[in-house]
């Protein structure tokens, strides 16, 4: 396959760590036949179950705008490392994505607030390869 797929892996409670090479290729499933900069990622945590488990990989298209209740990768990037979050997009303001974890860490809320001035890219999961 030449779809690439990073990899993952817990960062902080809430956040993970994404690789910055990709660690997989696999072959590309219809939704991003065609989709250039198109990729997967392995979901290191359970936070989106039952949508999504720890060891699925998430298909996504980078290029399609940000919608309410569409589940996305949203991204950060410090001190050279990128770090990422993938939630269910309630709601869209100038300064803020207001997001939902289906199973959100103990002590943490599901719904939550991520400044968009930390969070710069939010990209649309379109599909899902069960943990193999």
């Amino acid at each position: 396959g030449d779809l690439p797929v990073f990899g993952s892996s817990e960062a902080d409670v809430e956040t993970v760590l994404v690789s910055d090479e990709s660690v997989d290729f696999i072959d590309r499933p219809e939704p991003l036949l065609n989709v250039k900069g198109g990729y997967g990622i392995i979901v290191a945590n359970n936070f989106m179950f039952p949508e999504y488990e720890t060891g699925d990989f998430a298909l996504i298209n980078p290029h399609l705008p940000p919608v309410p209740e569409t589940t996305c990768l949203f991204y950060s990037e410090s001190g050279g490392q990128t770090f990422g979050r993938i939630r269910r997009l309630q709601n869209i303001t100038p300064d803020r994505w207001t997001v939902r974890a289906w199973q959100p860490a103990e002590g943490f809320d599901a719904v939550t607030e991520l400044p968009r001035d930390i969070w710069l890219k939010c990209h649309r999961i379109v599909g899902r390869y069960c943990r193999r």
